[in-house]
């Protein structure tokens, strides 16, 4: 292929690397990047059995690592779901004229950086080696994000300090660099805390992987519509299933449901947190 045609495909340095070292033709790739770009997880190589064979990429490697060392962790995990139906009024009428709307997902984060304050044991820290844990009063709250190379998981700092539209406009910030991979180091460390927002996707309930060295992770799945007693009548309702997940070294499972007790208060009645 002459190099300038070769130079105006849409490819990855890495991709174009492998491509060069392997022989493969960008010109017959289909890319699944951004705008068609060819990513490295592109390009199969030929195992000589008409099977094709490709290498983690970096990141994937990361998350793999991570994961590993996740299984180690002795974790325990509590279930419980919550009516929502305050909360999605609430936020309709918040966003009613706002130009950068508030997502569901900042109205998480908020009532968890609120219920970690008198749970503050769950933003901790744990160094396995030396049986020795740091508790953060302030937590940075981590978020897992779905891009094209796999889950990152950005976090915001001092979370508990933001009003929900400061965590939205950080979260889209956050979220627009993730999936532009454009996240400095200090925009992925520091986090004492995650949540993984799986319902936005698909699932009720979920045992999503801890973080390490963080000692929680907390589960939100997808807002559906069930019949449920109110006042001794049944009635439709919107309702949140949660998951939360924790380190059983560190965190009793009374403890546990306590938080997660806390979180559903707040969430199902919004008015408690919003405007905090």
């Amino acid at each position: 292929m002459p190099a300038a045609a070769a130079a105006s495909i849409r490819a990855t340095p890495l991709a174009r690397r492998i491509a060069a070292d392997s022989g493969i033709d960008l010109s017959s790739i289909q890319g699944t990047g951004p705008g068609g770009r060819i990513l490295r997880k592109d390009l199969p190589e030929d195992t000589g059995n008409g099977l094709g064979r490709q290498k983690l990429s970096t990141l994937r490697m990361a998350i793999a690592s991570a994961m590993e060392k996740s299984q180690t962790i002795p974790a325990a995990a509590v279930h419980d779901w919550t009516i929502v139906d305050e909360l999605l009024k609430l936020r309709r009428t918040m966003n009613d004229g706002l130009k950068e709307k508030i997502g569901l997902l900042a109205f998480f984060i908020k009532a968890t950086a609120t219920a970690l304050r008198k749970f503050p044991l769950l933003s901790s820290i744990y160094y396995p080696e030396k049986r020795e844990y740091e508790t953060h009063e302030a937590p940075s709250i981590g978020v897992a994000v779905d891009t094209e190379e796999g889950l990152v998981v950005p976090v915001i700092h001092n979370t508990d300090k933001l009003s929900l539209a400061g965590i939205q406009a950080e979260l889209s910030r956050l979220t627009e660099r993730a999936r532009s991979r454009r996240l400095s180091l200090d925009e992925i460390r520091g986090g004492t805390f995650t949540i993984s927002n799986f319902g936005s996707f698909s699932g009720v309930f979920g045992n999503p992987m801890i973080l390490p060295p963080q000692v929680a992770i907390l589960g939100v799945g997808r807002i559906h519509e069930m019949a449920v007693v109110k006042d001794g009548t049944v009635a439709p309702a919107s309702v949140l299933p949660l998951s939360l997940v924790v380190d059983h070294r560190l965190i009793d499972g009374v403890y546990a449901c306590k938080f997660l007790a806390g979180f559903m208060e707040l969430i199902s009645q919004p008015a408690l947190f919003a405007t905090a």
